[in-house]
Order: C-alpha cells, then sequence, then structure tokens
C-alpha cells in the first residue's frame, strides 16, 4: 500500500499554525504524523517498509501567502476597510505577482524545501507498507 499525506509534524505547521496551507479541512478529515501514520498501519496489519519526505515548496509560498493575507484582512478589518480582498481575481498587476513567485520566491524557497525533506520535516510524506 502506498500512502500519501500532508505532515502535521512539519516545521512549517508549527511556524504557522492555522495558516498551514496543507491543513484543508474540506479535503482531510484526519492529519498524520509520521509516527501517528506508522502506529496506524502497525495496528491494522501492516508493516512498513519504506517513508519518503517531499521536498515541497509550495506549501511554504502558500502558508506565506495565507499569513500575509490574514494580516492584511485583520488589518483592514480594524480600519473597517475590509471589502473582500480575497475575492479579487485578475491580472490587475501586470503579471508582477507571478513573476516574482516564479523567478524570484520559488527559487529562493526551493533549498528549504529540500532541507525539511532531509530531516524528516518535509510539507508531505509518503509511506510504503505491506500486509503480514
Amino acid at each position: 500500500m502506498a500512502i500519501q499525506v500532508p505532515n502535521i509534524d512539519s516545521v512549517l505547521f508549527r511556524v504557522f499554525g492555522q495558516h498551514y496551507s496543507m491543513i484543508q479541512a474540506q479535503y482531510h478529515l484526519y492529519h498524520f504524523s509520521p509516527s501517528t501514520l506508522r502506529k496506524f498501519l502497525t495496528e491494522h496489519g501492516f508493516s512498513l517498509y519504506r517513508a519518503v519526505y517531499s521536498p515541497s515548496i509550495n506549501g511554504i509560498a502558500l502558508s506565506i501567502k495565507n499569513q500575509w493575507l490574514n494580516t492584511q484582512m485583520m488589518s483592514l478589518g480594524k480600519l473597517g476597510k475590509y471589502t473582500g480582498l480575497l475575492s479579487t481575481s485578475g491580472n490587475a498587476d501586470g503579471g508582477v505577482v507571478t513573476w516574482f513567485r516564479r523567478k524570484v520566491a520559488l527559487p529562493m524557497l526551493r533549498p528549504i524545501g529540500r532541507l525539511l525533506a532531509l530531516i524528516g520535516h518535509g510539507d508531505v510524506f509518503s509511506m510504503y507498507a505491506r500486509k503480514v
């Protein structure tokens, strides 16, 4: 069996808390750490033979964005100026945000994602197990 889930035990979850991008309650009814999933599999007759941590950088970028948007909404809300910041769409900035994300932010975050995966704190982990 192969299972891939968000890593609730990641450093990013500890840093971003409720703004951690992998917390998607509408899609994930349960959240696992590597140890809780290992325990669950073992209790149900499986033997773990491999665990892989993903060097995802999207989780880092989206968590930063979530934190920033929440800060902006809180600031605007206190001033009575919140008018649906999250509902705006389109390319009003002429593509500057997209360019910055692709050319600057993501390349800078890639080494951080790799390091987190190496130390077992990647955003996503996969476990491979066999029925015993």
